[in-house]
């Protein structure tokens, strides 16, 4: 009996250890084997179809050495762009529009490593197409029979299937579309003479409101480049405030995670209407009429430039492509005469000059817009002396000569409201009769391609892009 028992014993310890052996000599090959067991890319985007300005989006199952990943990403046709990093998520968002006529090829190529030195060990291949930027706009414009303004969407190539994409009672105010194209913020009239944001998701129709304004109008939304931080301006309606506060504007900044809003100044004498941002985010420029100055707010280091011009309120200004340099509008007198030109301010050296021509040129400009593709300026022109096209046409001004050369010119018509494409190869404007004013505008597109002028949408106004 003795010996059975103790064989039984052997028996099972045995086998307990070659359990352990087998475990243990499993441990050491996979701590021999390192790197060889290899990194996993969880998720990328997009996969079939993007817009002209979509960032690419690689997530890895753990935490990257940043610069072996970013060297093993390819891209044909090549593209530039900036690469930017949230947790294991590397983000490509890229200088330029992608094209429409492209399609393009991403490569994670076998390599990539790990901070823990594991690798990627094949290649990831995926290829999209990049879908045509649309135009938004605002319509009716004539707003008969007590219709009220909505936003509608319409593809420049079919005018035939605008749609509208907002419902809103009391109508919308005006709009601003996301860096991507799957957003738009909107500034919506509610009852009592309020108004409030929200934000418009595109594919879905899902809508959501993003403030909450009492006694108070909410209104110009401007996307900052993230994505995520919206500037807008907001006017208080109580009587009962100090006269400083009552129907002024100022800046505000919603965040569309959180909700979260406040002020862009604590102090309150600081005014701030019709606010945009810059290129790269680091600087907000808006109008102060406390101060009858457009004010350039540097977010990062809390530096504030003034620019002098008394009339620009309207909120006429904005950065080129780079952030280099600001169109703005300034008031100015010739003789007894007033009227608008465009100015810029020079980044480099903080200098300001003149778009309009020599002194003394009696041009009136308005509208700024600059063209993504080749960094020249748009604005829509009319002569006051007769020199030149009386109505507003389209001229183009390159900065770096200060040249100006009509874009078309179609007499008899005012152009403004222009906005380029995100190609840079199409100009979406508002055209209406000079010698009517009572005319509904309607929406035309501009061709460079094709120099053709075609009408897109009748009795609607305030067009801007999809990217």
């Amino acid at each position: 009996m003795m010996k059975v028992c103790v064989l039984r014993i052997e028996r099972f310890d045995l086998a307990i250890i070659a359990t352990l052996a087998v475990l243990l000599s499993g441990i050491v090959a996979t701590v021999a084997a390192g790197d060889r067991a290899g990194i996993g890319i969880t998720d990328y985007a997009p996969r079939d179809l993007a817009n002209t300005r979509t960032s690419l989006h690689i997530t890895f199952n753990e935490p990257m050495d940043t610069t072996s990943a970013e060297a093993a990403l390819m891209i044909d046709p090549a593209t530039p762009g900036k690469i930017t990093w949230t947790g294991n998520q590397l983000i490509f968002t890229p200088n330029v529009a992608w094209l429409p006529e492209n399609s393009y090829t991403i490569t994670v190529k076998a390599g990539a490593q790990s901070q823990a030195g594991r690798s990627l060990l094949s290649d990831l291949r995926w290829s999209f197409g990049v879908d045509a930027p649309k135009v938004v706009y605002l319509a009716p414009a004539s707003q008969e029979n007590n219709r009220v303004p909505d936003l509608w969407l319409v593809p420049p190539g079919a005018p035939d299937q605008a749609r509208q994409i907002t419902h809103e009672p009391l109508g919308v105010v005006n709009f601003a579309p996301s860096p991507d194209g799957s957003s738009i913020a909107y500034a919506a009239n509610m009852r009592g003479g309020t108004t409030d944001l929200f934000l418009l998701i595109v594919a879905t129709g899902e809508t959501r409101r993003l403030t909450q304004c009492i006694e108070a109008i909410c209104q110009a939304p401007d996307w900052n480049p993230d994505g995520v931080r919206i500037a807008y301006e907001r006017i208080e309606l109580n009587k009962n405030l100090p006269s400083v506060d009552a129907g002024a504007a100022r800046t505000w900044i919603v965040n569309v995670r959180d909700l979260s809003t406040a002020p862009l100044f604590s102090e309150s004498q600081l005014l701030g209407t019709l606010p945009h941002w810059s290129p790269d985010g680091s600087k907000i420029v808006m109008y102060d009429r406390n101060l009858g100055a457009t004010v350039i707010f540097d977010v990062t280091t809390g530096e504030r430039q003034q620019l002098d011009n008394y009339g620009g309120d309207t909120g006429e200004y904005r950065f080129d492509p780079s952030g280099t340099w600001l169109a703005y509008p300034r008031l100015i007198g010739i003789g007894q005469l007033f009227t608008t030109e465009m100015w810029m301010a020079d980044f480099r050296d903080k200098s300001t000059h003149s778009l309009s021509g020599p002194d003394g040129t009696p041009v009136e400009d308005y509208t700024p817009a600059w063209n993504p593709a080749d960094g020249k300026l748009a604005v829509s022109r009319r002569y006051l002396d007769g020199s030149g096209p009386t109505t507003r046409q389209v001229y183009i001004i390159d900065p770096n000569t200060d040249g100006a050369t009509p874009l078309f010119v179609e007499d008899g018509f005012h152009h403004t409201a222009i906005h380029w494409s995100p190609t840079g190869d199409q100009l979406v404007m508002m055209r209406r009769p000079a010698d009517n004013s009572d005319v509904a505008p309607d929406i035309w597109v501009y061709d460079q391609r094709t120099d053709k002028l075609t009408e897109l949408v009748k009795d609607a106004y305030l067009p801007q892009w999809i990217p």
